[in-house]
């Protein structure tokens, strides 16, 4: 396989990927590959391909003879996907080197405030993002990071939900600065305290919401 297919590859998956992450597909929307495969100017076998990997992720449903669809919220797919993230970021946390955690602490408080005086919920995702990026940079396992990321890929769409509650975004703000200001103490064991309630509080807020939105439908 030549490189250049490879990259078209790539590039058409975290395109769609950035689509379904900015809502542009409502839950339970069908994925219209003409009209996809259009808009991305490219053929329908990357973008099939892009599908078929982002069904096995769990991101898509894919129905027989009916295509990809957008797959809803569920609280099988929180409460399962939500522990593995944070026990795996905690590891990468104990593997990290304590002293370079310490110095990307003040940034990492930074970016916390940061957080919670954004009012826009696809913001507050972005910057986020960057936070837990920056938290495990100094994790010397590739695999483990490149897992977490996986792992992410999933809960997105979730994270896009939570943050669009004020009280979520001011709360996860302030968990995010107790983390900051337990590695420039140079607390690992506190930090993974924080780090876990983080990632647990945000699993039963969306669980809520979940089964808020089931029951309405009902």
């Amino acid at each position: 396989m030549s490189i250049s297919v490879r990259l078209l590859r790539q590039d058409v998956r975290q395109e769609i990927v950035n689509r379904l992450l900015r809502g542009d597909y409502p839950m339970g929307t069908r994925i219209n590959e003409t009209r996809l495969a259009a808009d991305l100017g490219v053929s329908r076998t990357p973008l099939r391909e892009a599908l078929f990997g982002l069904a096995r992720e769990g991101l898509l449903e894919e129905r027989p003879n009916r295509g990809f669809w957008l797959s809803p919220l569920t609280v099988q797919e929180v409460s399962e996907t939500y522990p593995m993230i944070s026990a795996l970021e905690q590891l990468a946390l104990r593997l990290s080197d304590v002293e370079r955690l310490k110095d990307v602490a003040s940034s990492l408080a930074k970016h916390a405030a940061d957080i919670g005086e954004t009012e826009d919920p696809v913001v507050a995702q972005a910057i986020d993002d960057e936070w837990h990026a920056r938290l495990l940079n100094a994790c010397p396992n590739q695999r483990l990071q490149r897992q977490i990321e996986e792992l992410k890929t999933v809960v997105h769409r979730y994270e896009h939900a939570y943050l669009s509650e004020p009280q979520a975004v001011t709360e996860s703000a302030r968990q995010h600065l107790c983390i900051a200001e337990a590695l420039a103490a140079g607390d690992i064991d506190r930090a993974c305290r924080e780090l876990d309630e983080n990632w647990t509080t945000g699993m039963h807020k969306l669980i809520a919401r979940v089964e808020s939105g089931s029951s309405s439908q009902t």
